[in-house]
């Protein structure tokens, strides 16, 4: 495939919500992850999720780059 404009990629995984990181934080995490990264990804998880606002960015392109008008045969 080749875009004629934009194009969006990424590696998220906005299906884990908290519950499932802490669990692979306490289950696989320890000794195998040094304790203050543990510890780190345990204070994110104090903070809200970002999946709404990445849900409306991928929206909105999806939007102004419509199927087809942005891919060249």
């Amino acid at each position: 495939i080749r875009y004629t404009k934009a194009a969006m990629t990424f590696q998220g995984h906005p299906e884990y919500g908290h519950k499932f990181i802490d669990g692979l934080v306490e289950t696989r995490g320890k000794g195998v992850v040094p304790e203050n990264l543990l510890k780190k990804a345990q204070m994110e998880m104090k903070k809200p999720l970002s999946q709404k606002f990445f849900a409306s960015k991928m929206a909105k392109f999806f939007e102004q780059n419509k199927l087809g008008q942005n891919v060249k045969k």
